[in-house]
């Protein structure tokens, strides 16, 4: 079974682990050291070395966190961010991670108190740098699991957010 790691374990980390171990098994870090027993929690090292790595953090850490993984060698890695605007965390992306890390921005339209598979779902996608050709598993995932999909630029997320 594929590893996928998730850094951040608040209430939407946790909902995410949920949905992504339907399919994958889930490695999760978080710096609160309060861990749930049934969780597979592991260092970050270990997270880093998963094929994808979705980053569940508060936005206002944003920065330092890939700063921070920035560090790692991350080969065969693509990082997923989960922010719910998108221009802002890609250009944070593409400045601090090496070249060879595959980024997609995502930003799921449900959360921890609207997450259920009895009503419509829908997540957008921006393909930003496929290094690892990603995009296409992370889609049909998402698809697997009845939430529609919306492949847009995280330009044209935004402009429609702010419209909205």
């Amino acid at each position: 079974m594929k590893k996928v790691g998730i850094i951040g374990y608040g209430r939407f980390g946790r909902m995410l682990t949920d949905l992504l171990s339907k399919k994958y098994e889930v490695l999760v870090t978080d710096i609160n050291s309060d861990q749930d027993k049934d969780v597979g929690f592991a260092p970050l090292e270990k997270i880093l070395d998963c094929f994808l790595v979705f980053l569940a953090v508060p936005i206002r850490s944003f920065e330092a966190v890939i700063k921070e993984i920035s560090q790692y060698k991350l080969y065969n890695t693509t990082i997923v961010d989960v922010c719910s605007v998108k221009v802002y965390p890609v250009m944070v992306m593409e400045k601090h991670l090496p070249k060879h890390v595959g980024i997609i921005a995502s930003h799921p339209h449900f959360g921890p108190d609207s997450y259920t598979p009895f009503r419509e779902l829908k997540t957008t996608l921006c393909k930003v740098r496929d290094t690892y050709k990603r995009f296409k598993e992370l889609k049909e995932f998402f698809e697997s699991q009845s939430i529609r999909v919306i492949k847009m630029t995280p330009d044209e997320h935004d402009r429609m957010a702010a419209s909205s």
